[in-house]
């Protein structure tokens, strides 16, 4: 689950710099900060193993 979690992170982000990825959450977690708020929390750890196998099914990931 853990890999496939990853494998799935990495091809959504393929398209995007990693540095610039980072710099939009750390300014979003600050301001999420600064108003009592969380940090935001990674788009898969909200999903459960199902959702996860289908997204890497559309993607391509499984083999």
């Amino acid at each position: 689950m853990t890999r496939q979690a990853a494998a799935l992170d990495r091809a959504a982000n393929d398209d995007e710099d990693p540095r610039w990825a980072q710099a939009v959450t750390s300014e979003a977690d600050r301001r999420r900060a600064l108003e009592g708020r969380p940090p935001l929390q990674p788009w898969w750890s909200t999903k459960t193993e199902p959702e996860l196998h289908e997204r890497a099914r559309a993607l391509g990931l499984l083999g």
